[in-house]
């Protein structure tokens, strides 16, 4: 008979000191590897990258998953001053392959344990300055534009008739906020001539 041999890793935040490290149920014994986050200081893991950081040391990979834990850490702030401090350090990281992948690695873990909504706009902001966050916003944004125009063009349809190509390539080219403005007031639009002053 093989056996398969499965790890698992549990890794519990920094409010969390003690919970229970084995379930045996008869047959199955099961005994994760646990990481306790409160045994960190998320404070003295800022100062030391604070360092780090500001004297132009090269950062590791381990120092990239350092910063982008410290909100998680042990620490005398909040989740959401400590994902600040985290955001102000990655701006003053020189090597930009390396910012990226810290602000990379930071958006995942705050966007699913961090609920401060100051810091998770702040990440946010930065986040959309990488080149995968950029690509993913402008991806959302067409994808988006495309979803309210194509509801745009059903209400006009039906309460109109046959949209003109005029207006069809002008919706194309229109920012997402004017789109917005569009789809709320579309059907109280009595012809055509109701979209032009959206296109101005």
């Amino acid at each position: 008979m093989k056996f398969i041999l499965i790890y698992t890793i549990i890794v519990y935040t920094g409010e969390i000191s003690i919970a229970k490290e084995m379930l045996d149920s008869g047959n199955i014994i099961y005994k994760p590897k646990i990481v306790y986050l409160s045994k960190y200081s998320g404070d003295n893991k800022y100062d030391t990258l604070s360092n780090k950081i500001y004297s132009n040391a090269p950062l590791t990979e381990l120092d990239a998953i350092n910063l982008c834990l410290l909100p998680l850490m042990k620490s005398e702030y909040s989740r959401g001053i400590m994902t600040e401090k985290a955001i102000e350090l990655t701006q003053h990281i020189k090597d930009t392959v390396m910012k990226n992948k810290c602000i990379e690695l930071l958006y995942l873990f705050v966007q699913k344990f961090v609920c401060d909504e100051k810091a998770r706009n702040k990440l946010q902001e930065a986040y959309s300055m990488t080149d995968i966050g950029e690509m993913i916003v402008n991806d959302t944004t067409k994808k988006n534009k495309e979803v309210i125009i194509s509801k745009i063009l059903t209400v006009l349809e039906t309460n109109i008739g046959e949209v003109p190509n005029e207006y069809k390539n002008a919706m194309i080219n229109l920012p997402l906020y004017s789109l917005t403005d569009i789809s709320m007031d579309v059907k109280g639009f009595k012809s055509f001539s109701d979209l032009d002053k959206y296109l101005i």
